[in-house]
């Protein structure tokens, strides 16, 4: 169980580079947004700005099932 303030991160909001409010982010529970990105990259990038755990919005109507992994390279993941 991870508790947290939820913070969008900004800069952009898909969390597909570093965000702009890292500070802000730093034990919190990170929102961003799908699309753009991988979610392992999503997730690296919020994980390196110090997001205790992340939500990721699905504001995408194409995709009714969808499935999140690594990209194989053994660099894990650890925030939920």
């Amino acid at each position: 169980v991870v508790w947290g303030h939820l913070v969008l991160a900004d800069g952009p909001l898909d969390a597909c580079m570093p965000p702009a409010n890292a500070a802000e982010l730093a034990g919190s529970v990170a929102v961003a947004t799908r699309g753009t990105c991988s979610f392992y990259q999503k997730a690296m990038t919020l994980q390196a700005a110090g997001a205790a755990a992340f939500v990721l919005l699905n504001v995408q109507d194409d995709h009714p099932g969808l499935s999140m992994s690594g990209d194989g390279s053994g660099k894990g993941v650890i925030i939920p």
